[in-house]
């Protein structure tokens, strides 16, 4: 398929058309073979040179190829001062040098974009994108299905926002909540680059909610004594860096933000960790200060699990006992009944 090539020629030029050397192959990156599939990258590399999408780099693109390290080196060789920014140095050794000078400070030959290299890069910059934000999980496959339904020419970030959107339709269906704890992570991670921050701080929230609320009904279920049910729920919503990046967005946050979040799937579970109004007391503690969070409001989500568990865990065993008990008189009946006709037997036999 041809758009799996372009995807291929496209992360490949983003990552050696900026002044790079041929190399064996074993020093190319990892996902060049394994994401976009070149088994060869060196010969894969002299085919874009001899296609014309890279060329012999300028001068100017040699020296800005290189490390600050390697151009002070140089700065000292041709005696100019060796101090200052990247740019001051790039700019330093070109107007002390001539191209054939510049071109023997580096061992081989290195390649940059062609004009025909810049015009494709241009033209499938969605492609680098979606390879910067594999995080995402999304499938080359399902970016272009979902590319190709769109009624509209669409950007990288027009198609992932489509995916995204999907995606808590699909995974709030199936009640998979750490999927969705991940998708608005990453939601809130576009909209923070996008500098949509009151985006960005409303999908944090969830997975906030989703943080507070990690626990599996089905699991505890299965546990045979109280401790053991107990132990399902552990909150380690304050041990990620989540809390501390929606205290740094105050000044974005509207109350209604954690009305929504709350209400959209409290309901979906049986034991309430957490209430409404604890929910909103927390996140104004967050804008306050993060400190001493943990201990004052995972102590509370903790107790609230174990009382759950003290009133529905008991009532579920005794339901389970009063059942088997139940189950199993019936086969004690049949067993003694069993037993005295064949006692009647032998007695029958004797006489």
């Amino acid at each position: 398929m041809s758009y799996k090539s372009d995807y291929s020629k496209a992360v490949f030029l983003n990552a050696y058309g900026s002044g790079k050397p041929l190399k064996q192959n074993s020093e190319y990156q990892q996902y060049i073979k394994f994401e976009c599939e070149i088994t060869n990258p060196r010969k894969y590399h002299k085919q874009l040179i001899a296609a014309d999408y890279l060329q012999l780099a300028s001068p100017e693109k040699i020296i800005s190829s290189l490390k600050v390290s390697e151009l002070k080196e140089i700065c000292e060789s041709i005696g100019v001062q060796k101090t200052g920014k990247k740019q001051i140095l790039v700019e330093r050794i070109i107007s002390s040098c001539s191209p054939d000078q510049i071109t023997s400070f580096v061992k081989e030959p290195l390649y940059s974009l062609s004009a025909k290299g810049e015009l494709f890069l241009n033209e499938h910059w969605e492609y680098v994108e979606l390879h910067k934000h594999k995080n995402y999980g999304i499938s080359l496959d399902e970016y272009i299905s979902l590319k190709n339904s769109l009624p509209f020419t669409s950007t990288f970030r027009d198609v992932a926002w489509g995916i995204f959107n999907k995606r808590i339709l699909d995974y709030s269906k199936n009640k998979q909540y750490g999927l969705l704890r991940s998708n608005y992570l990453n939601m809130s991670q576009l909209s923070k680059e996008e500098k949509n921050y009151d985006v960005e701080l409303k999908f944090l929230l969830y997975v906030l909610f989703f943080d507070i609320y990690d626990y599996d009904m089905e699991y505890i279920s299965y546990q045979t004594t109280r401790e053991k049910a107990i132990n399902c729920y552990r909150c380690f919503a304050f041990q990620t860096s989540i809390p501390g990046r929606i205290s740094e967005l105050k000044e974005y946050y509207d109350e209604i933000y954690a009305d929504e979040v709350y209400q959209s799937y409290s309901g979906q579970f049986p034991i309430v960790v957490c209430d409404i109004n604890t929910f909103k007391h927390l996140v104004i503690d967050l804008f306050d200060s993060t400190e001493n969070i943990n201990q004052k409001y995972v102590e509370s989500f903790e107790r609230n699990f174990t009382c759950y568990v003290d009133v529905h865990f008991r009532q579920h065993k005794e339901d389970v006992s009063s059942h088997v008990d139940s189950n199993q008189k019936p086969k004690g009946c049949l067993s003694n009944i069993a037993i005295i006709c064949f006692l009647i037997y032998i007695l029958s036999i004797i006489q």
